[in-house]
C-alpha cells in the first residue's frame, strides 16, 4: 500500500492494512511505503504510483518475464478486509488485468519520428499495417541522447515512405505488456503481418546503417526504393 506518511488520514490505513494481512497470512507479503523518499521513491515510479494516485494498494507479482503489477479495484481510502482478500484470491486465480503504466496521448503527433505511449501503442504498431521502427528510450540515458538527432534524421529522409513508420516510446513512463526492455536505446521493428514478432535491430546506429538495415527488413522501405528506381530508369 502506497499513502502519504505526513498525512494523518492516510497513515491512519496501516491499522486496517494490517488487519487485512493478518486475515490473508501466509498467502502474499504485505507492506508499505511512501513515495516520495529515497528507496520509497524509487519503487513507486518503478510501479507507476505517483503522488496524485495515493493511497493506493498494488499488488505486485515477479513472473518469468519480468514484474506483472495489479492495481485494488476499489477505494483505498475506505477499503475493507473481505475487499482486499477478494482482491488476492482473483489475482490467485488468474482474473485480474495487468496494470501498465502509460503517458497520455500526445495532442499532436506530427513529427517525422512518431511518439508512442502505452495508451496508443496498438493503434500505432501493434493493430497498424505499416512497418514500424521503435526506439525504446529512456530520459535520463546519454546514449539515447546521441542517438536522438541521427534518428531525427532518418525519419525526416524517410517520412514519404508510405507504410513505414519511425517512432519513439520513453519506456521509464510507458509499459507495454509483452515487450521486454534490458537496457537502453533498444530498438525493435515490427514488421506487418508479424506485429508479435518485432525483430530486435542490429545495425549500425548511424543514418545510413538504418537504411541499410531496413533495405532488408521493410517490404514497405523496399517497394519505395524500387520505385524511385523506376522513376529515374523512366526519365
Amino acid at each position: 500500500m502506497f499513502r502519504d506518511e505526513e498525512s494523518s488520514e492516510q497513515k491512519a490505513l496501516d491499522g486496517a492494512f494490517e488487519k487485512a494481512a493478518l486475515a490473508n497470512k501466509g498467502k502474499i507479503l504485505f507492506s508499505v511505503s511512501g513515495v516520495s523518499k529515497g528507496i520509497q521513491q524509487r519503487l513507486a515510479e518503478f510501479v507507476g504510483v505517483t503522488e496524485k494516485d495515493i493511497p493506493r494498494i498494488v499488488l505486485i507479482e515477479f513472473a518469468a518475464a519480468g514484474v506483472d503489477k495489479f492495481v485494488f479495484p476499489h477505494d483505498a481510502k475506505s477499503f475493507t478486509v473481505e475487499q482486499v482478500t477478494s482482491f488476492i484470491q482473483d489475482w490467485q486465480n488468474k482474473k485480474l488485468s495487468k496494470f501498465l503504466k502509460s503517458e497520455d496521448i500526445p495532442a499532436s503527433n506530427d513529427a517525422p519520428v512518431k511518439v508512442v505511449v502505452g495508451k496508443n501503442f496498438n493503434e500505432i504498431v501493434r493493430d497498424s499495417e505499416d512497418d514500424v521502427l521503435l526506439e525504446f528510450y529512456a530520459p535520463w540515458c546519454g546514449h539515447c541522447k546521441s542517438l536522438a538527432p541521427k534518428y531525427d534524421e532518418l525519419a525526416a529522409d524517410l517520412k514519404d515512405v508510405k507504410g513505414l513508420v519511425i517512432a519513439k516510446i520513453d519506456s521509464t513512463a510507458n509499459e507495454i505488456d509483452g515487450v521486454t526492455v534490458n537496457g537502453f536505446p533498444t530498438i525493435k521493428f515490427f514488421p506487418k503481418g508479424s506485429k508479435r514478432a518485432p525483430v530486435d535491430y542490429d545495425g549500425e546506429r548511424e543514418v545510413e546503417g538504418f537504411k541499410t538495415w531496413l533495405k532488408t527488413q521493410s517490404s514497405a522501405y523496399k517497394s519505395f526504393l524500387e520505385q524511385q528506381g523506376s522513376a529515374k530508369d523512366d526519365l
